[in-house]
């Protein structure tokens, strides 16, 4: 069923019954057309109203995602990956934090006092991965692919002092989340897919 607006459907066939209505007819002056077009302004008028029009879910999440369930052609994929780079607290000291790497000659390195709110640490958390293949986008998300570790300290409301680790987002990427398979979804960059069937 679609949603109409009633009074311009009432005006249009209004239009048409004038019009109609110089083809008179033998009975009564007036024509078939003419008084059938009377009873269906009668019907739509006498309808009643509805305060809230429903719109199907595919539609509302169309809005927001063009590409919500349509076949996609990908030609690209982001894979998360595991770059062996963290920040471990000391064992021994409560206000020693370790920077980590476990792909470098240097594997562990002491996160110094002038160092801390921010540093050059930068751990990267996906991959893209040249391949081609056919799913269905069932949603959106923003991805962080690369990030700033560091250490730092703040006040808790009850003014005891605390050390916490963070990170800030270097570089986001708004990808489709698409279903190649059956439970197997893949990350594709949104400029890395094509819609097969408009």
């Amino acid at each position: 069923m679609k949603a109409i607006d009633a009074n311009k459907l009432i005006l249009s066939l209004n239009d048409w019954a004038l019009q109609e209505s110089y083809d008179l007819s033998p009975v009564g002056g007036k024509n078939a057309v003419y008084q059938t077009l009377q009873e269906v302004m009668k019907m739509v008028e006498e309808a009643p109203e509805i305060e809230n029009c429903v719109v199907p879910k595919a539609d509302k999440l169309r809005r927001c995602n063009p590409y919500m369930f349509q076949v996609v052609e990908c030609s690209r994929y982001m894979r998360r990956i595991k770059d062996g780079k963290y920040i471990r607290h000391s064992e021994q000291y409560s206000d020693v934090y370790y920077y980590v790497d476990e792909n470098a000659e240097e594997r562990e390195k002491r996160v110094e006092p002038e160092e801390w709110g921010g540093s050059d640490f930068i751990k990267t958390y996906y991959e893209a991965v040249e391949k081609r293949f056919t799913g269905i986008v069932i949603g959106m998300k923003l991805i962080t692919l690369k990030a700033e570790l560091f250490c730092d300290s703040a006040c808790r409301p009850d003014g005891v002092e605390v050390d916490f680790v963070n990170r800030n987002d270097i570089e986001q990427k708004k990808v489709a989340v698409v279903a190649y398979g059956c439970n197997k979804t893949r990350l594709v960059p949104l400029e890395d897919l094509v819609a097969m069937y408009e």
